[in-house]
Protein backbone atom coordinates (compact mmCIF):
# COMPACT_ATOMS: atom_id res chain seq x y z
CA UNK A 1 0.00 0.00 0.00
CA UNK A 2 1.35 3.52 -0.80
CA UNK A 3 1.11 5.80 2.25
CA UNK A 4 1.77 8.90 0.26
CA UNK A 5 3.81 10.90 -1.92
CA UNK A 6 6.04 13.52 -0.24
CA UNK A 7 7.03 16.32 -3.01
CA UNK A 8 8.79 18.55 -0.28
CA UNK A 9 11.18 18.30 3.03
CA UNK A 10 11.45 17.47 5.81
CA UNK A 11 8.19 15.43 4.87
CA UNK A 12 5.85 16.19 7.90
CA UNK A 13 3.99 13.23 9.01
CA UNK A 14 0.84 13.03 11.28
CA UNK A 15 -0.04 9.08 11.43
CA UNK A 16 -3.43 7.82 12.41
CA UNK A 17 -4.22 4.24 14.11
CA UNK A 18 -6.71 2.16 12.13
CA UNK A 19 -8.23 1.08 15.79
CA UNK A 20 -7.19 2.71 19.02
CA UNK A 21 -4.13 1.29 20.61
CA UNK A 22 -3.62 -1.30 18.47
CA UNK A 23 -0.09 -1.44 17.45
CA UNK A 24 0.05 -1.36 13.76
CA UNK A 25 3.79 -2.77 11.67
CA UNK A 26 4.53 -0.14 9.07
CA UNK A 27 7.37 -0.01 6.33
CA UNK A 28 9.02 2.74 4.82
CA UNK A 29 10.94 3.09 1.33
CA UNK A 30 12.53 6.18 -0.39
CA UNK A 31 12.63 6.46 -4.00
CA UNK A 32 14.30 9.40 -5.75
CA UNK A 33 11.54 11.10 -8.44
CA UNK A 34 12.55 13.89 -10.87
CA UNK A 35 9.72 14.72 -13.29
CA UNK A 36 7.46 11.94 -12.17
CA UNK A 37 10.52 9.05 -13.04
CA UNK A 38 12.19 7.30 -10.32
CA UNK A 39 16.12 7.47 -10.26
CA UNK A 40 18.68 5.88 -8.86
CA UNK A 41 17.84 2.97 -6.10
CA UNK A 42 15.15 2.75 -3.58
CA UNK A 43 16.60 3.01 -0.16
CA UNK A 44 16.23 -0.11 2.05
CA UNK A 45 13.02 -0.85 4.01
CA UNK A 46 12.57 0.73 7.50
CA UNK A 47 10.21 -0.95 9.85
CA UNK A 48 8.49 0.54 12.62
CA UNK A 49 5.87 -0.79 15.36
CA UNK A 50 3.50 2.28 15.50
CA UNK A 51 1.35 2.88 18.88
CA UNK A 52 2.72 0.24 21.28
Amino acid sequence: MLLTRATKSPYDFHPVLTEPNKPEHWEFRAFGVINDIEIGLASDIAEIVYGE
